[in-house]
């Protein structure tokens, strides 16, 4: 399977899941599941969130998102620069 890092972030938010790379947790969201699900409910005009609440929320996401991108991009790192014939 292949696919590009935000969906593999997408579909590890909507079934709660884990990415674990080399070992390493690259993106645990269980702590911004709520900030997501929020999100979506907005967009699909299930749920109304003041614009405080929808930035809030936005920021959470991006945070995660980004703080995982710089885990997952240090893991590549140091895999790259390692001698186990994998290349």
């Amino acid at each position: 399977m292949q696919c590009t890092f935000l969906e593999a972030c997408r579909d590890l938010w909507i079934h709660h899941l884990i990415m674990v790379v080399q070992g390493y947790v690259i993106i645990d969201l269980a702590s911004t599941q709520h900030h997501f699900f929020s999100l979506l409910y907005h967009v699909r005009g299930l749920q109304e969130l003041s614009p405080i609440d929808r930035e809030l929320s936005a920021n959470a996401v991006r945070a995660v998102l980004g703080l995982s991108a710089l885990q997952l991009q240090q893991v590549y790192t140091e895999w790259k620069g390692g001698s186990d014939g994998l290349d």
